[in-house]
């Protein structure tokens, strides 16, 4: 194979279209599989692994990820790679909606072995204060809990990034301590298991997104129960 460099381009559509037509049509005028293992990879990453982060939805935005449909080898050995070394963005509307494992599996192809290969997780997660439906709260809460499950099974590198939202700004003068301490509180248990002597393997980042004039004393609260986790306080952004 020496004398020969092969370069991929994520802007040059019609490469990445050659190369998948080659290998759906024409297997045997490129024995793709044939190459080495390490080779095979650098392609997976040249044509799945993007520094821009995916929001979970019925399609992964524009980003073409049909080579995982190309046969089941080349599924098992591209998708790993897809998952861990991606950062995938799990928006507010899924936390408010049916249970989250059951509409991450049937509706955004991430059942929990999916969900366990993943390494950067970046969450929008709404936080409601008295003025809303109870139920709001509560189903945002159960699916902070569940959500927080199959990750405890993983045992790979793990880093996320949740951001506390408040959908609505009239929420900002009701809100209290015990709603963002719901939120949290599951991350500081996974963060908790899954600390290793020696090795970090978990990395949670909170930011909270909030008006209330009553955040800093709210979260003094909060402060205590991440100082009692070893966790780092979270970061107050004033959204414009």
């Amino acid at each position: 194979m020496s004398g020969f460099e092969f370069t991929f381009s994520m802007s040059a559509t019609t490469n990445l279209e050659r190369i998948l037509s080659t290998l759906r049509t024409s297997p045997k005028t490129f024995p793709f599989l044939r190459l080495p293992p390490e080779l095979r990879n650098k392609v997976y990453r040249c044509l799945l692994v993007s520094t821009k982060t995916f929001t979970v939805g019925l399609r992964f935005g524009s980003f073409d990820t049909s080579l995982l449909s190309v046969n089941k080898q080349i599924h098992e050995e591209a998708s790993g790679i897809f998952y861990e070394e991606n950062i995938f963005r799990i928006p507010q509307s899924v936390f408010i909606g049916p249970p989250i494992i059951e509409q991450l599996r049937d509706l955004y192809r991430l059942p929990p072995s999916r969900l366990r290969q993943l390494r950067n997780l970046n969450l929008e997660i709404p936080v409601y204060g008295p003025y809303h439906d109870e139920l709001f709260s509560q189903q945002v809460v159960m699916n902070v809990y569940d959500l927080t499950r199959p990750l405890r099974d993983s045992r790979t590198p793990l880093k996320v990034e949740i951001n506390i939202v408040e959908p609505w700004v009239e929420t900002a003068a009701g809100l209290k301590a015990g709603y963002f301490i719901d939120i949290m509180t599951p991350w500081a248990f996974l963060w908790m298991e899954r600390r290793s002597p020696g090795e970090e393997i978990t990395k949670v980042n909170f930011k909270i997104l909030s008006k209330s004039p009553h955040l800093p004393k709210l979260l003094s609260r909060v402060a205590t129960m991440l100082e009692f986790a070893q966790m780092d306080e979270p970061t107050l952004i004033a959204p414009n």
